[in-house]
């Protein structure tokens, strides 16, 4: 069974005008679930024996008491929660979760503004003395691929580990041969916290197949259940106490290519 489960638990965002490669878009999705119907799960989680609980949207602060509550709960199951955030609202986390990620990209940056994101994660940084704090830089283009050291070097004193992330459903300009020009330099140097992800590694053969599908299993907010965010649903959790059979059920399956990354 999937040792991460991830719970996408609202369709809201902050954000004035969603990211056109949002995944809430690629997807449809029916009505969704109350909050309260997501506060069971960490029990049966526990049960089917995942370790790990990463937490979205949307945007999750949006619901700061639902949202840590929830985390609470993992954490009283003995499973990590973390937390993705684009930035723009300060909660009180109270060091409840193993890593808070900043999701990074021209534009997010230009509707939350950089200086406001900066100081967004120093608070963080600060009032969750035992969290990693994460940046999720998501590659658009060429330029955002050659920016990338960059935006390294201006984070690196408030950033515990970057993450590097390939667009999805989009064309994009540039090249494996580019990801390694860029990637390969950086990595020799940060080893230890710069990562990439399962699409990118697929890329350059650096990973035979997708981790989404064979060790990740996602929950949206409607309940329906997928390996990839893109990916159609493999079903739909009505009651949560049916979890642990549909887990049961869940078909693992090894992506040698990830068929969502396109003109690379």
């Amino acid at each position: 069974m999937p040792s991460v489960l991830s719970l996408h638990i609202t369709p809201d965002c902050s954000l004035p005008k969603r990211c056109p490669f949002c995944y809430e878009l690629a997807a449809k999705h029916s009505k969704a679930k109350p909050l309260q119907w997501f506060m069971d799960i960490p029990t049966i989680a526990r049960d089917i024996g995942v370790e790990q609980a990463p937490l979205g949207g949307g945007e999750a602060t949006l619901n700061p008491k639902q949202l840590l509550c929830l985390a609470a709960k993992f954490r009283d199951n003995d499973i990590i929660p973390n937390l993705t955030t684009n930035g723009m609202n300060r909660i009180k986390c109270n060091n409840l979760f193993g890593i808070i990620s900043f999701s990074f990209d021209k534009y997010k940056i230009s509707k939350i503004g950089l200086r406001n994101l900066v100081k967004n994660i120093k608070y963080y940084k600060r009032t969750n003395k035992e969290t990693k704090i994460g940046l999720n830089y998501l590659l658009l283009d060429k330029d955002s691929l050659y920016h990338l050291p960059k935006a390294i070097g201006f984070f690196n004193d408030i950033i515990d580990n970057f993450y590097v992330l390939h667009l999805k459903n989009n064309p994009v300009d540039y090249s494996s041969n580019d990801i390694r020009h860029v990637l390969y330099p950086l990595a020799a140097i940060m080893k230890d916290r710069i990562f990439v992800d399962d699409s990118i590694q697929l890329l350059l053969k650096r990973k035979e197949y997708c981790h989404f599908g064979s060790e990740m299993m996602t929950i949206d907010f409607d309940g329906a259940i997928r390996g990839c965010s893109f990916a159609e649903p493999f079903g739909y959790l009505d009651k949560v106490s049916d979890l642990k059979d549909l887990a049961a059920k869940y078909p693992l399956q090894r992506c040698y290519k990830c068929p969502y990354t396109k003109n690379v």
